[in-house]
């Protein structure tokens, strides 16, 4: 369950094409386009292979595009359909500076919406943390739109997807964003969310099919610069008895911290001074805690008696 504001208008980017889009910051310092991706060149100004038409889009060698149901009207409501090839091309498909998501980067924003996730390799990877993503009401989804509340700024809508044969399906019904991780030489990874639940899913998909894309930045918007992926924090000991301290590592010298429970009230903030360097359980209930630190991956531990 979601619960205070978890993000902040961020500053926006403009693709190659010159399509502007608006962005969200989240507290753990990820910074997320709030739209689908729109482009039709790499960021090198290479072109993209246009498909519209199904001998074009089951033939196409490379990176390929289209709208759904090839009407331009839905460029700008919905974005565009890329094929997994688009994704994997190291001409990168995502503005300068940006790129697809990583595995690490969906599971970071699952984690910070959702405060129970836990990846596992089911299908469903949370119970709400889609209806969070999702805009309200049945103007971009099909009734009923369970549990959308776009609390996380997200701004998802029923984008649909384009299948191996061509046809276009689900247009209000779910909508399908590609990650960079690919789970086989001919499957790759992407993030669904749909009209009828508020869950958060994850699977594969043949490298044919068109899904959306939405991108993120390279760089932590707290200035901490990562490469293709958050920090990876350690605790230790975990679970933590009562009154004693939480010994932190992995994360950078004078890192902001936020210590919440798992239902989203901030019990405690500061700086993490030393590396490692230590947080008092003192004060603390037993039960659940998230701690988010500026550039790294989200961490749940307990506390114990």
């Amino acid at each position: 369950m979601l619960c205070g504001q978890v993000f902040t208008p961020g500053a926006g980017v403009t693709d190659v094409d010159g399509n502007e889009y608006t962005s969200v910051v989240y507290v753990n310092g990820q910074e997320w386009m709030a739209a689908n991706l729109r482009t039709t060149r790499y960021a090198n100004g290479d072109s993209l292979i246009h498909a519209p038409a199904v001998f074009e889009w089951q033939d196409a060698l490379g990176g390929a595009w289209c709208h759904y149901a090839n009407d331009t009207a839905n460029d700008v409501l919905h974005g565009k359909l890329y094929n997994a090839g688009a994704v994997r091309d190291e001409r990168g498909v995502c503005p300068s500076g940006w790129h697809v998501p990583t595995a690490e980067d969906w599971a970071g924003l699952a984690l910070l919406i959702d405060p129970a996730y836990v990846p596992v390799n089911t299908i469903v990877q949370s119970a709400t943390a889609g209806g969070a993503m999702k805009e309200v009401g049945t103007q971009w989804w099909t009734a009923p739109n369970a549990g959308a509340t776009n609390a996380a700024g997200f701004s998802g809508r029923g984008s649909g997807t384009r299948n191996q044969n061509g046809t276009f399906i689900s247009m209000g019904v779910r909508t399908r964003w590609w990650s960079s991780e690919a789970t086989a030489n001919y499957a790759q990874r992407y993030w669904e969310v749909g009209n009828a639940t508020a869950e958060l899913r994850r699977g594969a998909d043949f490298l044919i099919m068109g899904h959306s894309i939405r991108c993120i930045k390279d760089d932590i918007s707290t200035g901490a610069t990562v490469t293709d992926r958050l920090s990876s924090l350690q605790l230790f000991p975990v679970p933590v008895a009562q009154g004693m301290d939480l010994t932190v590592s992995g994360h950078a010298i004078g890192s902001t911290y936020r210590l919440l429970t798992v239902d989203g009230r901030i019990v405690r903030t500061g700086n993490l001074a030393g590396h490692p360097t230590t947080i008092t359980s003192q004060g603390l209930d037993a039960g659940s805690y998230i701690l988010q630190v500026e550039g790294a991956l989200p961490m749940r531990f307990t506390v114990v008696q």
